[in-house]
């Protein structure tokens, strides 16, 4: 985050997220985060993923265990946290801030789930392909990529979840990088 002169990490197994100073190199602290999860099957929080929205100063990161932590970067507080359904083994995630839209990556559910950010009620659920791993969103042609990596594929999809695209990538595709001029 240039802005506020941090960087953000997800330790391994451990229910926060660790802020560092940018300006210099420093651990700054952690920011931990309770699940909302309860019963007997329930765990804590595990950080898989994060992504930040900067003009907003929002930190969303999303937990294996099918939650995602919306976090207030300028106070390092956790705004809410919220159960997406239908995400199994979630583990990746973006943010489509025109649209207000979190989409998670669910491994174990080879889907991406799109969900309002203000209410955190799931809006689409869609079925992009085996092992969906991480997702990205593209801000200038407003469509998410999805890396399915079980099925070799990217899924192209806009913020409705309207698949427009499947793209034969070649073997285990992990993440997809954006170079902020339309092109991934």
């Amino acid at each position: 985050d240039g802005v506020q002169g941090k960087a953000s990490a997800t330790p391994v197994g451990e229910p926060q997220v660790a802020v560092f100073s940018t300006k210099a190199p420093a651990f700054l602290k952690n920011i931990p985060i309770q699940s909302t999860l309860r019963g007997p099957n329930a765990k804590d929080f595990s950080p898989m993923s994060l992504v930040l929205d900067t003009a907003a100063s929002r930190l969303f990161v999303v937990s294996g265990g099918g939650e995602v932590a919306i976090i207030d970067t300028k106070a390092d507080k956790v705004e809410k946290v919220f159960a997406v359904e239908t995400a199994v083994s979630a583990s990746g995630i973006a943010y489509g801030a025109p649209a207000h839209r979190i989409l998670v990556a669910g491994q174990g559910s080879d889907n991406v789930v799109i969900v309002d950010a203000k209410t955190g009620k799931t809006l689409h659920d869609v079925k992009v392909g085996a092992g969906t791993l991480n997702v990205t969103f593209d801000p200038v042609k407003r469509v998410a990529y999805a890396a399915n990596r079980a099925s070799d594929t990217v899924t192209i999809l806009d913020p409705n979840g309207k698949i427009l695209g499947n793209l034969d990538v070649g073997s285990f595709p992990n993440h997809i990088a954006l170079d902020g001029k339309g092109t991934a």
